[in-house]
């Protein structure tokens, strides 16, 4: 959805923290450029890839993108590696362009470089690294048996997107490929592994693979989990298949030839490039809105949603709706996530946008449409008598196994724009609130949050999510850069030496400045999600009926 709510003009090249640069600055961020001083960070997302180039302050100063879909493979979700590295190819093609069209420079060298993907899933290699089945993504909704069985053994909440779970439901479904298997990875670890031959994770995006103790994978946990394994004919050992963990800071790898000439189709990128360890986009994200400390939050909405919760204490109960992974420090953060939130608004905005074309023989921009559109929502008194699944695939926070997106609305209510509008806005942050829910059962307070994501471009999506959980909402400018920036922070962090936290190496390049937006819900907004919520709840047995039609 990144593609879709993104309003700012993308494509611009050069967009600092605090607005657009000089003549001055022009001069000055192409001699960064030409010397090789800048940071480079690359995140593949589920609709875009995207890359954006850095300077030591965290000034963003060139990005590029190309976007891209999955498919559904033979029952999964998932992207075929030459999707992954054309599309690689394709966005720092155009971040090159983009560079050369502002600055009259082309890049060569960087201080660092970091590479980011979506988290989770399965990536399963033989002994000659060939990829033995088509990459699973998070999205799909496929190991809830295993899942099932891991957290009861292990104690602790396996979701099933999780690369062990996925692991653990091929071997019980006695597929053929399992016996081969010699290393497993996630997306941003196996691009890293093909740039610089480096099998590393950050520990951040590790914790989405299996349980992490420290900068280690739980060796408790693992045993365990080998002998489920075991039982089922698969003989493997957690730390030996799974990529060495490291930790924010850390120097992983530099760039080879041949990943020179996989990245940059021109020629023009040394080999050598030092790399910061691979991370996930939550982690980015984290790093993208400051929240790395305790008691601090964020929220990432785009194709999914997801909220970070560093905590103070691990919840004292297991909850199938909580995840408890890392910050790209090893901190311990609750994950609540979402895999559906913008993608159905997508598909409506789609709709109308050909109705308008037949009617009309105009055809809106993207500005236009989804401008007009989101600002409907803005007339709706409430949004109760429409209630909206924007369910294109699973959700597990609900237990709905497969997508069946829908609408329910009452027939004695009249039906407007703006309600409809609102209702889609509602269901993209609905299942989130569920799952906050149960870490406040926790006793774990929920403070501020800050958003980043596609969803938060418009100022609908900051307000609606302030009204559904209750708390003010913060957006920095920044973060509209989203990963990419996250994950070229990191390598400038890298390309620092890390003598400082993280966190201190954020506050010392006066990161983050003020708010770009900064809003609380009024108690009547609050109240009219609550009650959209609680009809939408009442609603979910009739989500998982229309889930069994398709089946």
């Amino acid at each position: 959805m990144e593609r879709s709510l993104d309003l700012s003009g993308e494509t611009e090249a050069a967009r600092s923290r605090d607005g657009g640069p000089t003549a001055s600055d022009r001069t000055r961020n192409a001699t960064i450029i030409r010397d090789g001083k800048a940071a480079l960070g690359i995140e593949l997302g589920s609709t875009r890839v995207k890359a954006v180039v850095i300077d030591e302050n965290l000034n963003a100063l060139a990005s590029g993108s190309a976007q891209w879909e999955n498919s559904f493979i033979d029952g999964y979700w998932s992207y075929t590696e030459y999707e992954i590295f054309s599309t690689l190819r394709s966005a720092y093609s155009d971040l090159r362009e983009n560079i050369l069209a502002e600055y009259g420079a082309i890049p060569s060298s960087y201080t660092c470089i970091g590479i980011s993907a979506m988290m989770h899933g399965y990536l399963a290699f033989d002994k000659d690294d060939r990829l033995l089945v088509p990459f699973r993504t998070w999205r799909n909704v496929t190991a809830a048996r295993a899942a099932d069985l891991l957290g009861k053994a292990l104690g602790t909440h396996i979701p099933e997107r999780w690369s062990v779970a996925h692991l653990y439901q091929a071997a019980l479904d006695k597929e053929s490929h399992v016996k081969d298997i010699a290393s497993m990875n996630t997306l941003a670890g196996y691009v890293h592994y093909r740039l610089t031959g480096s099998k590393v994770l950050g520990v951040g995006d590790a914790s989405g693979m299996f349980p992490t103790e420290g900068l280690s994978y739980d060796r408790k946990a693992a045993k365990t989990a080998e002998a489920m394994l075991a039982a089922e004919g698969v003989n493997v050992k957690i730390d030996e298949i799974f990529p060495e963990i490291l930790t924010a800071g850390d120097i992983a790898g530099r760039l080879t030839e041949a990943g020179a000439a996989l990245i940059d189709e021109s020629g023009t990128l040394e080999a050598g490039i030092p790399f910061c360890p691979p991370e996930g986009d939550a982690g980015t994200g984290m790093v993208a809105t400051a929240s790395l400390l305790p008691s601090t939050g964020n929220v990432s909405a785009g194709t999914s949603a997801f909220a970070m919760i560093v905590l103070e204490h691990k919840p004292a109960s297991y909850h199938r709706e909580i995840d408890i992974v890392t910050t790209p420090s090893g901190d311990p953060v609750a994950m609540i996530h979402c895999n559906n939130c913008c993608g159905d608004i997508d598909d409506w905005f789609s709709v109308f946008r050909e109705a308008v074309t037949r009617i009309t023989g105009n055809t809106l921009s993207d500005d236009e449409l989804y401008k007009s559109l989101l600002e409907a929502a803005d007339n709706a008194e409430s949004a109760g008598d429409v209630i909206a699944f924007n369910y294109l695939s699973g959700e597990s926070i609900t237990e709905v196994n497969r997508g069946a997106p829908a609408v329910f609305r009452r027939g004695d209510r009249s039906f407007t724009l703006p309600a409809f509008m609102k209702s889609l806005l509602y269901s993209a942050v609905a299942t989130l609130r569920i799952g906050i829910d149960v870490l406040r059962s926790e006793n774990i307070g929920v403070g501020s949050i800050a958003a980043h994501g596609g969803f938060f471009k418009s100022v609908q999506g900051v307000r609606v999510l302030a009204a559904a959980l209750g708390v003010t909402v913060l957006t920095y400018p920044a973060s509209g850069e989203g990963g990419a920036w996250g994950i070229a922070t990191l390598a400038a962090y890298s390309a620092s030496g890390a003598k400082l936290s993280l966190s201190d190496f954020l506050k010392e390049k006066s990161y983050p400045p003020e708010p770009a937006l900064r809003i609380s819900a009024s108690a009547a907004e609050r109240a009219d999600f609550d009650a959209y919520l609680e009809t939408y709840k009442k609603l979910i047995p009739a989500e998982k009926e229309a889930e069994k039609i398709y089946e």
